[in-house]
Parts: structure tokens; C-alpha cells; sequence
């Protein structure tokens, strides 16, 4: 696993992998390399980011790192899904990244927020907090006994409205992640089949942070409702981060490679055409009305694919600008703000 994790940040040579083996094992690796496995590469061209600074910094897709003085929060870091030509060469920093990072939160189990080769880079006693899941099943894992069994030695789980722990001076809590389930308005054929995953509200050097992921609404719950929970307990927000995307039921191939599709029951796979507008994410107008409900003071859009480093999603900024007018007609005085994939946020 060691090895794994050292070929994965690209910032290790053969030599120094070559280490990590005993003399017996060094054929193994010659055998690997034979296969084409693993290969020696160029060394990347890395971003001029500084990921000490205090704030949020943007990474690739789905992470996001944390900082304040004393702590760093990664969350759902994800660095091997992209194809070169997107990145134009360039990369994050990660050997940076690692030596910036106390733990790690996952969101839930979609393979471009929970990416193993990505963690493999971290030590294996790195923090790393998990969603609850009480039984696996084909829509969710086990996150803490599949990280377990990689030699994960540090991994917890955190339930939906759980007290509010520390990661030295950051304050995280654990709360609901509803959407991006089977279907938007029906009840799955049994408790189990359900995509388990947490959003996270954060506070770190003062300001108050609410990650929404890939969020909406299903049959469980709204996160409008969430919404009310958090300006209650915890005052208005500073800062709201979501995917404006909507996900739509649109194919059966939606989501999990159709594993969304083989739970829904007959019926429902006979009246599944008539759910094709159906958003099983916010999308840009459930991001206004999560805003206005939350009293946010900025919007951060995130998750939207990789690109290069100093560069958004072809579609962002339309998106962004829909979002303004929306709010604008809400009545909401949140601003949208723009941010790169390397782009460091302090307000």
C-alpha cells in the first residue's frame, strides 16, 4: 500500500519507491514496471499555490483544503480521474498538500468524492471522518471498514446532527445529505438502498463555512430544512460551497454506472421516462433558495469537474451569473463569488 501511495503522487522516483522494498522484493517491482504498471514520467508542472495560507483553497473537483493556523481539513481529495489534456500539464502540489493536512472528511461514496488511490497518498493514521452507514449495500459501502482494511488506523464515524468536534482550532459538524438518491420523490424498495453521505459545517479563524456537496432533496428530507437547523444553531453563514449542477434521472446509467437503476423496482422501472426532469441535486435555483434560507454572506461554486489549475468549468460562469439574478429576485444578499480551480478564499 506504501508503494501504491508514493507512485500516486507522482513526486517519487524509482529510487526512492525502490526504498521502501526489501531486497527480496525488489523483482517485484522490476515485474511491475515490465508490465506497465508503473513508469517513471516526467516530473509534473506544479501551480504557484501556497497551501499554508489560512482560508479555503479550491483543488481539483470534488476537494477542497481547509486552513487555518494551526490545522488543515481536506475534504473528498480526488487527483486521478482527470485526463492530462484537461489539466494542461499542470498540477497541485501534493507532496505540499500532505504536509498541510491534519484530517480528511468524506462526503459520501461516489467515486469522484471518495477516491482510494488519492488517500493512499496520506499516512495511514491521518484523521479521516466518514459518514455513518449501519449496512452496506450496492449504493453506499462501508467507508470506515473498506478504509480499514487499506490500513487506515485512524477512521471514525460521524452521524447526521452529531455534536460539534475539534481538529485543533476548527470546529466541523456532521450534518444531513439528502439527494442524489435512486429516485426524487419515491421510497427505495428497502431502508438500506440509500446513498449515505454528510454535508459539513465548519468554522475556522472566525468565519462560519457550510459544504453542501452534491446535495438536494429526496424523500427524507430537504436541505432547505437543514438550512433552518444551521441559522438556528449556528447564526447566519459566511460562507455556502455547493455543485450547481443538476443531476438529472435522465438515463439508467445515471449516477453509479446504473447502479441506481437496479434497485428500483418494476414499476418503477416502467414509469422511470417520466421522471427524466427530475433534479436529484439542487442545481442553481435549490443553491438560491439554500442561500436566502441560510443567510449566507458568499457563494463559492466548486466541484465542477477538473481543469486546469487558474481555470472554472466551461459552464460555471453562466451558472454564476444565473445564481446573481436569481438571488437578486429572492431578495438575498449573498455574493457570488468567482474562483478558480489553485483560487484561495478569505473573507
Amino acid at each position: 500500500m506504501e508503494l501504491l501511495g508514493r507512485c500516486s503522487t507522482g513526486s517519487f522516483t524509482e529510487q526512492d519507491c525502490a526504498e521502501l522494498l526489501r531486497k527480496t522484493q525488489g523483482t517485484w517491482l522490476q515485474s511491475l514496471r515490465d508490465s506497465g504498471m508503473i513508469r517513471e514520467s516526467i516530473a509534473p508542472n506544479h501551480a504557484d499555490v501556497d497551501l499554508s495560507r489560512p482560508g479555503i483553497h479550491r483543488l481539483q473537483h470534488s476537494a477542497l483544503l481547509y486552513r487555518s493556523h494551526k490545522a488543515g481539513i481536506l475534504v473528498d481529495p480526488n487527483f486521478h480521474f482527470a485526463p492530462k489534456a484537461a489539466l494542461g500539464g499542470r498540477t497541485i502540489n501534493i507532496k505540499s498538500l500532505v504536509e498541510n493536512v491534519t484530517c480528511i472528511l468524506i462526503s459520501h461514496s461516489h467515486n469522484d468524492h471518495l477516491s482510494f488511490p488519492s488517500l493512499l497518498i496520506f499516512p495511514r493514521d491521518t484523521l479521516i471522518v466518514v459518514p455513518e452507514v449501519s449496512r452496506g449495500s450496492l449504493l453506499c459501502d462501508r467507508m470506515d471498514v473498506r478504509l480499514r482494511s487499506l490500513g487506515f488506523t485512524n477512521v471514525v464515524t460521524k452521524p447526521w446532527y452529531c455534536e460539534p468536534f475539534q481538529v485543533e482550532d476548527i470546529t466541523v459538524q456532521a450534518l444531513p445529505f439528502y439527494g442524489e438518491q435512486a429516485t426524487l420523490e419515491e421510497s427505495a424498495s428497502c431502508p438500506d438502498l440509500r446513498n449515505w453521505g454528510n454535508t459539513y459545517w465548519l468554522e475556522l479563524n472566525g468565519f462560519k463555512s457550510w459544504l453542501l456537496i452534491d446535495a438536494g432533496s429526496d424523500r427524507e428530507g430537504k436541505m432547505l430544512d437543514v438550512a433552518d437547523f444551521v441559522l438556528s444553531t449556528h447564526g447566519p453563514t459566511d460562507c455556502l460551497l455547493s455543485n450547481m449542477r443538476e443531476f438529472t434521472l435522465a438515463s439508467p446509467f445515471y449516477i453509479n454506472l446504473g447502479a441506481n437503476w437496479l434497485t428500483l423496482s418494476m414499476d418503477q422501472k416502467i414509469r422511470f421516462h417520466t421522471m427524466s426532469t427530475h433534479s436529484i441535486t439542487l442545481g442553481v435555483d435549490g443553491v438560491g433558495a439554500v442561500c436566502k434560507a441560510s443567510q449566507a454572506r458568499f457563494f463559492l461554486p466548486y466541484s465542477h469537474w477538473w481543469q486546469e489549475p487558474g481555470k472554472m468549468a466551461p459552464d460555471e460562469k453562466a451558472r454564476m451569473e444565473k445564481l446573481t439574478e436569481i438571488l437578486r429576485t429572492l431578495g438575498s444578499p449573498t455574493r457570488v463569488v468567482e474562483w478558480p480551480i489553485g483560487g484561495h478564499f478569505l473573507p
